[in-house]
């Protein structure tokens, strides 16, 4: 219980940019209750937007519906070298506390969803630092790389495993989809005059299962 309520407080403390108030509460997690998925989540969840942070900048906050352009913003500005390389070690510490998730709760649906999330989160930000490194701001990439074939194998584990949430179920039909116009070079027009078995080739029967599920 104690453990339990330390990683939710530091994960909640993360989440709204405190990261300094997070840590001392991921600390104990760990220290109460290593064996439990939920403090390598939060402390994995931690390390992402450390990362996060030292790409963007002490006042960034991590936020979906500004993520592509944040990134975008910061390969055509450029960033010191000490940034780049912060930003990769939190990568690397929040790469092992997901795994460690995953290996201590492989029945639970949350420690793979939030490493199929990392995982896309991952190859974008190394994607910027290396368009940083190399001064090639090229939005395509940055596109292209958040398709991971391992995230999507993660989502549908943890469909699988909760096979019930209709939002994790609509990714995972339609992550696929895009992976292939982005992989292909194919317009999204394909979207809506193919069907999916047409396209998506090795990925057509997670689509088709999880649009099965959608619809029961």
């Amino acid at each position: 219980g104690d453990a339990l309520l330390e990683a939710g407080l530091g994960e909640a403390l993360t989440l709204t940019g405190q990261l300094n108030q997070a840590l001392p509460h991921l600390q104990r997690a760990a220290t109460l209750a290593p064996e439990k998925p939920e403090t390598w989540i939060a402390f994995g969840i931690y390390h992402k937007e450390r990362a996060w942070h030292s790409l963007l900048g002490g006042g960034a906050i991590f936020g979906n519906h500004r993520f592509l352009d944040s990134l975008h913003n910061r390969m055509k500005i450029g960033a010191e070298a000490g940034e780049l390389e912060a930003a990769e070690r939190s990568l690397e510490e929040a790469h092992a506390c997901f795994e460690k998730a995953v290996s201590l709760g492989p029945e639970e649906w949350r420690p793979f969803a939030e490493r199929a999330v990392f995982r896309s989160f991952a190859a974008a930000l190394l994607e910027t630092i290396h368009a940083v490194q190399n001064s090639t701001p090229d939005q395509e990439p940055l596109r292209a790389s958040l398709i991971v074939p391992g995230a999507i194998q993660d989502l549908q584990r943890a469909a699988e495993l909760d096979p019930d949430d209709p939002a994790r179920l609509g990714v995972l039909a339609f992550l696929p989809l895009f992976a292939t116009l982005y992989q292909e070079h194919l317009p999204e027009e394909t979207l809506w005059h193919s069907q999916p078995p047409q396209i998506l080739g090795p990925h057509a029967q997670t689509v088709t299962w999880a649009v099965a599920r959608l619809q029961r």
